[in-house]
């Protein structure tokens, strides 16, 4: 679930971050940064994959757009499919891992 609360202290709520992507399409007052700060259990990723990033600091997509590949493949438990999910995760929202670090 996600809540977003609006200047006027009204609460919006959103069972998934797409639901919350299409209602920012028209309601502009909404940050890109509030996108980057919703945590990664709001995309397609197995447990495991959540844990694993979770046990590495990372727990909004703004920090895990801002690991590498190669960072995450230093994360014990993730493993290839895991990173390509999270790259499939991404891209689907127009957004992609750091080049490198």
């Amino acid at each position: 679930m996600i809540k977003l609360t609006k200047i006027n202290n009204d609460t919006i709520e959103f069972d998934t971050i797409d639901e919350y992507i299409e209602y920012d399409k028209y309601h502009s007052r909404v940050d890109i940064n509030d996108h980057l700060n919703i945590g990664i259990n709001n995309l397609d990723l197995t447990v495991a994959c959540h844990n694993s990033l979770d046990l590495h600091g990372i727990g909004t997509i703004r920090e895990l757009i801002n690991t590498s590949e190669m960072q995450l493949k230093q994360i014990e438990g993730l493993g290839a499919a895991g990173i390509c999910k999270i790259k499939e995760a991404l891209s689907e929202r127009n957004l992609s891992l750091i080049k490198s670090r």
